[in-house]
C-alpha cells in the first residue's frame, strides 16, 4: 500500500506544478523554474529554465557529470540552485545530508568536527558544478 502511495506522488507533483505555471504565467513576465531535488521526477515542460540541486558528496561522486548531463537533454538552460557543502571537515563527503550530523546526543560541531570554511569554499572552487556542465557540453 505504501509503494503505491509514494509512485503517484510524482503525478501529482508534476499536475501541481503545472497548475501553479498555468496560473503564474499570464501575470508573470520572466521565465519560470523550479529548484528540485535528487529524489523528484519533474516535468520539465512547463518551465522555461531547469532547476537542480547539484551537491557531489561520496555517494554520486563517481557519477557527478553523468548526473548534471542528465539535465540538459530538456532542451532548457540548466540553473544550479543548490550546490556546495556544509563548513566542516567530512562534510564534502555527506555533500546535501551533511546537516545530518546535528542531532540531540551531538557533541558540539567546534569539538567533533572542526569548522573550516575553506573545505566548503573548496567544493566550489575551482568550481566542481560548472567544471561537470561544461564536461558535459553546456557551455
Amino acid at each position: 500500500m505504501r509503494e503505491a502511495a509514494l509512485r503517484e506522488i510524482p503525478d501529482k507533483v508534476n499536475a501541481f506544478l503545472r497548475d501553479v505555471v498555468e496560473a503564474v504565467r499570464p501575470r508573470f513576465g520572466g521565465r519560470i523554474s523550479y529548484a528540485s531535488i535528487p529524489i523528484e521526477h519533474i516535468d520539465w515542460t512547463p518551465f522555461d529554465i531547469v532547476g537542480v540541486d547539484a551537491y557531489r558528496s561520496r555517494r554520486n561522486a563517481a557519477h557527478y557529470r553523468a548526473e548534471i548531463r542528465q539535465h540538459l537533454t530538456h532542451g532548457k538552460p540548466v540553473a544550479v540552485t543548490e550546490a556546495g557543502c556544509c563548513a566542516y571537515r567530512g562534510a564534502a563527503d555527506m555533500g546535501a545530508a551533511g546537516w545530518l550530523v546535528i542531532g540531540a546526543d551531538c557533541p558540539p560541531l567546534t569539538r567533533a568536527r572542526p569548522q573550516t570554511q575553506r573545505l566548503a569554499a573548496s567544493t566550489l572552487s575551482p568550481p566542481l558544478v560548472l567544471n561537470a556542465i561544461a564536461a558535459a557540453g553546456a557551455c
